[in-house]
C-alpha cells in the first residue's frame, strides 16, 4: 500500500532542513511522487517531485485541516485575495502592497493571521488566496481568478477555538428544557450522582467510565450520552 494518496494533502514540520508547510500530491510516477505546495515549505527544493526513500519522503505526516494555517509570510506576488467584505485585491509582499482596483493598501495592515489590525469590525480581513496558475487568472474578475489554486480558506483551514464553558452551559440550558429526559433516566444510562437533597443543586457526578466531574459539568455529559451525541476531548 503507498504511504501517500494522491489528491491528499501531507504537512511538514519544521527541522534544521525543512520549513514548516503543506503539499498536495498530484501523481505518482514510478518511484516519484509528484506534488504542489499548498503553503509555507519555503526553503524546499522545489523540483515538483519528490523520490521514495528521500529526506522529504521520510518527513512527511497526513495533514489535519486547521493545524498549520496560510500566513501573510506565504503569500507570494500576483496571488489574488479575497476581503471578507468582497474586496478582491492582487498581493505584491516584494513591495509590500496589495493592489485593488482604485489603488493600494500596505501588507503592514494585515496580521500574520491575514487578519485586518485596523479599526473596525472583522469585515477587511482576508478569507481567501488564489494562486494563479496562469498569468491570465491574476485578475480582479472572479470568473478568472477562481481557476488558480485555492491555497488559503479561512472557513476550511482554520477552525475555532473550542470554548468549554459554552459547551457545558449549552448543553446544561437544553437538559433543563427537554422534559422528556428526566433525572433517573440520566442516572440510570449513564450517571451516578451522590448528592443528599437536591440532585439539580448540589454535590458531584461520577460517570460510569470513571470520571469525576462536578454535578453541572456531570449533568451535560450525561445528558450528552443520552442523546447519543460525542463528548468533546476538550471536557
Amino acid at each position: 500500500m503507498d504511504k501517500f494518496e494522491i489528491g491528499k494533502k501531507y504537512m511538514c514540520k519544521k527541522d534544521e532542513r525543512l520549513s514548516e508547510g503543506v503539499i498536495e500530491i498530484i501523481s505518482k510516477d514510478c518511484n516519484k511522487y509528484r506534488y504542489k505546495i499548498i503553503c509555507g515549505m519555503k526553503n524546499i527544493d522545489n523540483r515538483g517531485y519528490f523520490e521514495i526513500g528521500s529526506y522529504l519522503f521520510d518527513h512527511l505526516i497526513p495533514y489535519e485541516e486547521g493545524k498549520i494555517s496560510f500566513t501573510k509570510a506565504d503569500l507570494h506576488n500576483g496571488d489574488v485575495v479575497v476581503r471578507r467584505n468582497g474586496s478582491v485585491e492582487i498581493a505584491c509582499p516584494e513591495t509590500g502592497t496589495v493592489i485593488c482596483k482604485n489603488g493600494f493598501n500596505n501588507l503592514s495592515s494585515i496580521n500574520d493571521d491575514l487578519t485586518y489590525n485596523g479599526y473596525g469590525d472583522n469585515e477587511s480581513d482576508i478569507i481567501k488566496v488564489y494562486r494563479p496558475k496562469e498569468s491570465w487568472q491574476c485578475q480582479f474578475d472572479e470568473s478568472m481568478y477562481v481557476k488558480g489554486d485555492l491555497v488559503f480558506d479561512r472557513e476550511r483551514d482554520i477552525k475555532p477555538k473550542f470554548d468549554r464553558q459554552k459547551w457545558i452551559d449549552d448543553m446544561y440550558e437544553r437538559y433543563t428544557k427537554d422534559k422528556n429526559a428526566e433525572w433517573r433516566s440520566l442516572t440510570d444510562k449513564t450517571i451516578i450522582v451522590y448528592n443528599t437533597q437536591n440532585p439539580n443543586k448540589n454535590g458531584f457526578a461520577v460517570c460510569k467510565d470513571g470520571d469525576i466531574f462536578d454535578l453541572e459539568i456531570g449533568i451535560a455529559v450525561a445528558y450528552a450520552k443520552y442523546l447519543g451525541e460525542a463528548v468533546p476531548k476538550e471536557i
